[in-house]
Order: C-alpha cells, then sequence, then structure tokens
C-alpha cells in the first residue's frame, strides 16, 4: 500500500460489487474464458513447483492478447522483490501474489499492487499483521497448501481475518460452494483454480461460467 488505509483490492471490490479472480490460466483461449464470463482478475502461476506453472514468456504472450481488458496476477512461490519486479516488467502484470517466504519490507513501495497469500489459521493473523502495511489484500488457502490444491480453507478462521483486512477466499472454490463461502467468510472477493479444470492445466468453460456466475449472485446478495 502506498498509504495507510487505502487498498487496490478494496477499490476494485468496491467498482465491481465484489471481486472473482481465476487463477492458473496457462493459455490465451481460457484467459478469453474467463474474460468472457465477467473476471475481475485472472492469475498466471510462475511458480515452477505448479503444475500450472507458466514461463514468462509465454506469460507475456497470454497478456498481450488481453489488450488490456483484464488484469493479471503474477502468482510467485519463494521469489525475491528485484525478481518479481524484472518479471512484472517484462510481461506487462497488474499485480503480484506472493504465496512462498517473502520479506514485507523489500516489498516496500513496489510498482504494482500485492496480494499475500496467509493460511487461514492464527498463524494468518500474524502474517497479514506483518503485510497489513505492504500488501493491497490476503489470499486466504487452506494451512496445508500455498494454493491450487483444491482443499478447502477454515471458513470460520477465514472469517476473522476478512473482518480485519482486505481479502480474497480461496481454496476448493467453484460453483457448488462459492456462495456459500461468500456468505459465511464475506470475504472482498474469491479466488478459483483446479476446480474449473477440465483437465490438468485447461479450464473448463461451464466451471468458469457458473463459478463466476454464482460468485456475482452471491456478491450482489451480499450488498446492503
Amino acid at each position: 500500500m502506498t498509504e495507510p488505509g487505502k487498498s487496490a483490492l478494496k477499490d476494485l471490490a468496491n467498482a465491481n460489487g465484489g471481486v472473482v479472480k481465476v487463477c492458473g490460466v496457462t493459455n490465451a483461449a481460457d484467459a478469453e474464458i474467463a474474460i468472457e464470463y465477467g473476471a475481475d482478475l485472472i492469475g498466471l502461476v510462475l511458480w515452477e513447483g505448479s503444475p500450472r506453472s507458466v514461463e514468462v514468456d509465454a506469460a507475456a504472450e497470454i497478456i498481450a492478447s488481453l489488450e488490456g481488458r483484464c488484469p493479471t496476477v503474477a502468482v510467485f512461490g519463494d521469489v525475491l522483490a528485484p525478481e518479481a519486479e524484472a518479471v512484472v516488467r517484462m510481461a506487462g502484470f497488474d499485480w503480484i501474489q506472493l504465496c512462498g517466504e517473502a520479506n514485507p519490507v523489500y516489498f516496500h513501495n513496489f510498482p504494482v499492487p500485492i496480494l499475500r497469500r496467509i493460511s487461514a489459521s492464527e498463524e494468518g493473523a500474524e502474517e497479514m499483521k506483518r503485510w497489513e502495511q505492504f500488501a493491497d489484500g490476503f489470499v486466504l488457502e487452506n494451512a496445508a497448501s500455498i494454493g491450487g490444491s483444491g482443499k478447502t480453507a477454515d471458513w470460520e478462521a477465514a472469517k476473522e481475518l476478512a473482518q480485519q483486512g482486505p481479502c480474497l477466499l480461496a481454496g476448493g472454490l467453484a460453483a457448488d460452494n462459492v456462495a456459500e463461502g461468500v456468505a459465511l467468510v464475506q470475504p472482498l472477493g474469491v479466488d478459483a483454480s483446479s476446480r474449473l479444470e477440465s483437465e490438468p492445466r485447461f479450464k473448463s468453460e461451464e466451471a468458469v461460467e457458473a463459478y463466476v456466475t454464482v460468485a456475482r449472485e452471491a456478491f450482489s446478495e451480499e450488498s446492503p
């Protein structure tokens, strides 16, 4: 964050009535599907340990094909700030998401908004405090996963964290449970990846459409 109390995630949620992120996109066709059905953020994974990892050159091609129609998020595991900044510059990412080990001090005044993955747990609450002046939002995940596992987070713990800062609920979300997650946790947005696939690395158009549609309806119902 550049100023206390300011958050790019809050701004995006206010503008769109809730943030719907489609993550783990590996190709331009799936990025188009996400845009067609109204995703607010598209995540591309740059962590080699992920089955959905893409190279920087491939990410740049996907981003160029979007022509600025939807913000993109570079999802990292362990990464140093200069390396992350170089990837943002080379590929044209609009946001970054940090899922591994990272020192918040080194990401001070980072050139694009930062999402910080934290576990939906007491440890996550401590990590939120460490990052509250540096991150624009937090991704609440299953405590045993850094993301993309399909494992549901502890929603009771996630609810407490969502009351303390701007958060996306992640972990095992799809059309069959995203409305329940929104209603219980009341996050600013939701983030789904593995359960939107028809096969490894490829999204199901039907699953993406259903997830985005149900999430939008859920956020609409939660609005005052």
